[in-house]
Parts: C-alpha cells; sequence; structure tokens
C-alpha cells in the first residue's frame, strides 16, 4: 500500500478496481489520511481535497475535475443517514469505499479520455 503514497496511476487504478481487498485495505488508508480533524468522519473540504489529489496523480485536465457541487452531490447518494434517515453529507470509515470506488473509476475514465484525445 505505501506505493500509493505518492498517488495513483492509472495502472494502479486499474488493479485497485479489479482487486476488491487492496481496495478496501486502500480505503481505510486513505480515510484516516483525509479526516484532517480526526472525526471520523469526511465531510466536504476533506473530499475535495481527496478527490483533487486523486485526479491530479491520474492526470486529469484541471477542466474536466468536478465541482464542489459535484462531489456534495456524490457524497449525498454514499452519505450516513441520520435516526430519521436524514442525510447528513459526510461519509463514515463504513459508506466510504462506495463512494471513493465510483470516485475512482470515474477519474480514471478522465484520465483514459485525456490520454486517448492526445494528438498523435
Amino acid at each position: 500500500l505505501a506505493r500509493f503514497d505518492s498517488g495513483i496511476t492509472p495502472l494502479a487504478a486499474e488493479s485497485l478496481l479489479n482487486s476488491p481487498n487492496l481496495l478496501h485495505a486502500l480505503c481505510r488508508r486513505y480515510f484516516r489520511r483525509y479526516d484532517k480533524n480526526s472525526d471520523g468522519l469526511l465531510d466536504l473540504s476533506e473530499a475535495m481535497a481527496l478527490v483533487e489529489d486523486l485526479q491530479e496523480s491520474l492526470g486529469v485536465p484541471q477542466s474536466a475535475r468536478p465541482s464542489e457541487q459535484q462531489v456534495d452531490a456524490l457524497m449525498a447518494r454514499h452519505a450516513r443517514r441520520g435516526s430519521n434517515n436524514e442525510v447528513d453529507n459526510s461519509l463514515d470509515e463504513e459508506c466510504f469505499p462506495g463512494w471513493f470506488m465510483i470516485a475512482l473509476r470515474a477519474s480514471l475514465t478522465k484520465s483514459a479520455t485525456r490520454t486517448t484525445s492526445r494528438p498523435g
């Protein structure tokens, strides 16, 4: 897992998406790294930092990166539910892997699009 500390390459991302055990272990590591205030939750600013680092390491162009509103909407789909089933728009360690897998897959797709659209 240490090889992912400096970022995730497109080849490594493919490997992660094909290895549930490796992905789960990396999710634990990333969750703890980006939970800056150590409250056991990722809020929008912490999730944005992760998305920005992920997309930077995959070479996603700035113009193709998601807005804060887009990340917030994805978080809402995977966020914790309160006692009345209300969404609090933060990710706990249990719901983080589902969110991260979608973020990783989307980032990889944008990276592949960039790679294949380069002039030869």
